[in-house]
């Protein structure tokens, strides 16, 4: 009796997917997030400022670089009194759709929607989603914990 060939089923890699309404509503929530800790009611505009958490000794400063009708970009700086270099970030504004996105990190300035694993560069799958993500858990920490300073 002949034996049959069975050939082995490999398994599929499961690959990131990029979830566009994910993103979306990420960033949309950082939109009103910023403009909750930003928006003056005097000036009716969004205003630099700077927000102390007290706590951990740390300040992250708001520049509202250049404000416009539609797009505004917006720097994030957190300054740490230990030995850690200060996080950077840049955010754009658009505020027709109302949604702001994290555009510069750490002064690298593209980032795709989905990296392959095997990337030279060892950047993860997601990282544009987790950056916005942290923006977002960074303006809660604000809005929490944080007092203003103008």
């Amino acid at each position: 009796m002949a034996t049959r060939y069975v050939p082995l089923k490999r398994s599929r890699k499961v690959h990131y997917r990029f979830d566009l309404f994910d993103y979306l509503a990420e960033c949309d929530a950082n939109y009103l997030r910023l403009v909750n800790l930003l928006y003056s009611n005097l000036s009716r505009s969004l205003q630099s400022t700077e927000y102390v958490i007290q706590k951990s000794n740390s300040t992250i400063e708001f520049d509202v670089l250049r404000p416009s009708r539609y797009v505004s970009i917006v720097t994030v700086t957190q300054r740490i009194p230990v030995s850690l270099p200060d996080l950077m970030m840049e955010v754009r504004m658009f505020h027709d759709v109302q949604c702001a996105e994290v555009v510069t990190f750490q002064g690298n300035e593209t980032y795709l929607a989905r990296y392959n694993t095997g990337d030279p560069s060892s950047r993860t799958p997601d990282e544009k989603s987790q950056i916005n993500r942290f923006l977002g858990e960074l303006l809660d920490w604000c809005i929490n914990k944080g007092e203003a300073r103008s």
